[in-house]
């Protein structure tokens, strides 16, 4: 899936009272017919969370961590795929 051509939607902002937020999202495809993504960002610090101002930023700003996450994911696979090789 390339995240670039995933339309990203705020659905809200919540204040953990920890100093930190969450964005909630939803994420579809460029025609908006089918729903791919639905969550929200953790531990977004209140430098990060009010250095942003405007939807946009929010939008890219959770691109980016969606991004980030995937690339863990991925390579975390990787890396149990080269394990379970070692083993054998």
């Amino acid at each position: 899936m390339d995240m670039e051509k995933v339309d990203i939607k705020i659905e809200g902002l919540r204040p953990t009272g920890e100093g930190t937020w969450y964005i909630d999202f939803k994420g579809s495809d460029p025609m908006n017919q089918i729903q791919l993504l639905k969550g929200y960002i953790p531990g977004v610090t209140d430098e990060e969370f009010f250095a942003m101002r405007s939807n946009s930023e929010y939008q890219d700003f959770v691109r980016m961590k969606l991004i980030e996450r995937l690339e863990v994911k991925e390579d975390s696979e990787d890396e149990i795929e080269d394990t379970e090789l070692d083993a054998e």
